[in-house]
């Protein structure tokens, strides 16, 4: 009752969402009452209880990344799509409490937890260069901070580093973790950054090294029977087959580890499996299996806001339209990924490249220059839902 009188008299705002109601104070009413509690003297409990709420709401929104992480158990898509709409919903009481958690008082390790806990909302809402920030501040900060802490945070910044396309930088940081978690006894963080390793060294196009990192870790997944594992693993490994132009393995590494991360329910890996055996009936010309499996890993895609996704998606489907004789939509979805792209500062990835290099240019030649620029642009200002719904197009 109080508060639907606060609501009534307009000194309380109220939202509707998808998860619920919230409610906001009128920023008047915000920095008032903001006065009041400092002049109270008991600023810093209510802050530091805000910092564990923060730290709570993320860890029950188990959004770490890949294997032998303890913030990523098996979760249906729906799960994962609740997780991160929360988060967003939260995203400024999360960077409060991270702001808070940077003050002395043993903070830190409080504050670099929960940085550390929302891998997938760093990188699928576009965020990496901000959790970067908050990591490396962390890190510096921290003091005696505890050595499995340190490792995952270092994993954590690996994963982001190589978002933005800084391989080298990323692989320096797995190796670290990996070191430090070997330190510290810690077997399931050894594994996962062994993994880690394993994947940079792919994308900076060694692929012996990476091959030999992700079977040795391929078959130590498998003899734990850790399925998670055994799906981040045989990714990568069939990316390799696949631009070795291995089809045949490539699709029976990646159909093998589509059925693992459909078993586990982890959506992020779903929509990559379906992605890349897109690229493999892309390859082969076959543009009609090849749309279809796109779009099917884009509403996967969709339930979870992968804007990554969201763009490998579009990028796929424009190599399938430009296949199929279609120019003007093919420079129309491709300007759409550009513009998402820039957006979240996310390179197209060393596998996507080639595809994308040798098709719009013959978009461009079949359209000429003044079509093509404006499809390129009609596409970069299209809304995200719209330029979604229009995939499904026939």
């Amino acid at each position: 009752d109080g508060l639907a009188g606060l609501i009534h008299k307009s000194l309380v705002l109220l939202e509707a969402v998808t998860s619920g109601n919230r409610y906001q104070l009128l920023e008047t009413v915000r920095q008032y009452g903001q006065e009041k509690l400092t002049a109270s003297g008991e600023a810093a409990l209510f802050r530091d209880r805000h910092l564990d709420w923060c730290l709570g709401m993320a860890l029950r929104a188990k959004l770490g990344v890949g294997p032998g992480d303890s913030a990523a158990p098996n979760l249906e898509p729906h799960e994962q799509a609740a997780g991160l709409e929360r988060l967003e919903g939260e995203a400024d009481n999360l960077r409060a409490a991270l702001a808070w958690s940077k003050a002395l008082g043993g903070r830190q390790e409080k504050g670099l937890r929960l940085a550390a806990s929302i891998p997938l909302w760093w990188s699928l809402a576009g965020h990496n260069s901000e959790g970067r920030r908050w990591l490396e501040d962390l890190l510096k900060r921290g003091g005696q901070l505890p050595g499995p802490l340190q490792a995952r945070a270092l994993l954590v910044l690996s994963f982001l580093a190589s978002n933005q396309g800084e391989y080298a930088e990323a692989m320096r940081l797995a190796e670290m973790a990996h070191t430090l978690f070997q330190s510290e006894g810690d077997q399931a963080g050894t594994r996962s950054a062994r993994l880690t390793q394993g994947i940079h060294a792919h994308f900076q196009g060694d692929f012996p090294q990476a091959t030999a990192l992700l079977e040795e870790v391929l078959l130590a997944y498998r003899g734990l029977g850790d399925r998670r594992g055994e799906a981040y693993a045989l990714l990568p490994l069939g990316i390799i087959s696949h631009m070795q132009a291995d089809y045949g393995r490539a699709a029976a590494l990646y159909t093998e580890g589509l059925t693992l991360f459909q078993e586990i329910g982890d959506a992020l890996g779903i929509g990559n499996q379906l992605a890349n055996l897109a690229n493999i009936s892309r390859d082969l010309g076959d543009f009609t299996e090849a749309t279809r499996l796109h779009r099917e890993s884009l509403e996967v895609r969709r339930a979870i806001m992968d804007r990554p996704g969201f763009a490998e998606c579009f990028e796929g489907l424009a190599v399938c339209a430009a296949g199929e004789g279609q120019p003007h939509r093919a420079a129309r979805l491709f300007g759409a990924a550009e513009a998402i792209r820039e957006a979240i500062g996310r390179p197209i990835e060393q596998a996507d490249r080639a595809p994308h290099d040798r098709v719009v240019p013959a978009v461009r030649a079949a359209l000429g220059e003044d079509a093509f620029d404006a499809a390129w642009a009609a596409g970069q200002g299209m809304p995200l839902e719209e330029v979604i719904a229009s995939c499904f197009d026939v």
